[in-house]
């Protein structure tokens, strides 16, 4: 057997650990949301596969038409600025294998999502971190930051914070390659990058079910980012990657904005009574 050198000699990403015996743990290793998603989610499974299942033995739409038009509806934008995706981990993949040859080099804070470093060994790419300050912006970022990509997870894990609009368009103007903007955390927070992609012609912002639609288990993730950077993902992901009961799940979650808001308010409040019981 003869391996790639890079992928014989890493380590490989390790997940959060899943204990078989989940009803006796208080679970918050992998951020999983404590809530249900809403029930609409799972009437549509269960319509999508009917009485007998007949339904599972044609292929899913490998376009998620549906679907993108509904985000579309939701971010207000044109769904050829919409690509639907396996979690957003297959959005930062992807757009490592688009964007970054094997040698080139790519960027990310430190520290923030490890499975950034994972993928990046995984295309043979160099890798380049930076450091915050004590006001959250970048130490040393050139005034033209010459990478392929630059994942800025906004708001930040582990940190917290959230960087306003104003300094990611700063960033995206200082990036010559594609600024991702990785919001796994946005509806947690106020505000959103996504408005800016239609400024920045090198943004992308991708998102997903996993944390505030309580949808870890269906791995669903979607990215906004101009047509011309979505047709070229189209090109590279698996044609067939969202499965018929993912993409109805997916539907029905956006569909029914109501329970996102209502679960929202209720992390936060939590959220706020534990930062105060920490202090």
């Amino acid at each position: 057997m003869t391996l790639r050198k890079n992928i014989a000699e890493m380590a490989g990403y390790v997940p959060g650990f899943q204990p078989e015996n989940e009803a006796e743990w208080i679970k918050l290793n992998t951020n999983e949301n404590p809530y249900p998603p809403s029930p609409t989610v799972a009437e549509a499974i269960r319509a999508e596969v009917g009485e007998d299942g007949a339904t599972l033995r044609k292929y899913p739409d490998t376009a998620s038409k549906n679907a993108r038009k509904i985000a579309a509806e939701l971010y207000g934008v044109d769904p050829s600025w919409v690509i639907m995706a396996n979690g957003s981990d297959e959005l930062l993949n992807n757009l490592i294998r688009a964007c970054v040859g094997e040698g080139e080099e790519l960027a990310y804070i430190h520290p923030s999502y490890s499975y950034y470093a994972t993928l990046s060994e995984i295309q043979g790419a160099r890798v380049r971190t930076f450091g915050l300050d004590d006001n959250f912006r970048l130490v040393n970022f050139p005034a033209c930051y010459e990478g392929k990509l630059f994942f800025l997870t906004s708001p930040n894990a582990p940190f917290g914070v959230r960087f306003t609009n104003d300094y990611i368009r700063e960033l995206a103007g200082r990036c010559s390659g594609l600024l991702v903007v990785d919001e796994a955390y946005a509806d947690f927070a106020d505000g959103s990058a996504v408005e800016l992609v239609s400024q920045c012609e090198n943004l992308v912002v991708t998102r997903t079910f996993s944390k505030s639609y309580s949808l870890a288990g269906m791995r669903l993730g979607l990215a906004i980012a101009r047509p011309e950077v979505v047709a070229a993902l189209d090109k590279i992901r698996d044609h067939y990657h969202l499965d018929r009961l993912a993409l109805v799940a997916a539907e029905a979650a956006l569909l029914d904005q109501d329970w996102l808001k209502e679960n929202l308010v209720k992390i936060r409040k939590t959220r706020e009574w534990f930062g105060s019981q920490l202090r």
